[in-house]
């Protein structure tokens, strides 16, 4: 979480599996990646407790 006049980060954990649709070693899997339940949970009750704090909350999600 940032401090005042500064942005904050936060990492969220997540679960990722790997599905392969056929036996073929090598083949390309299909991918799923979840957000881990506590983690979305810690994180909206961030935004739910800083939001009265601040007059702009903005929330940004992405992936590398």
């Amino acid at each position: 979480m940032g401090e005042p006049a500064e942005t904050g980060l936060c990492m969220d954990s997540v679960l990722t599996t790997y599905e392969l649709d056929h036996m073929t070693p090598g083949g390309m899997p299909t991918i799923y990646t979840f957000a881990e339940t506590e983690s979305v949970k810690a994180m909206c009750d961030d935004i739910h407790n800083l939001r009265p704090q601040c007059d702009v909350l903005v929330v940004h999600f992405h992936k590398d």
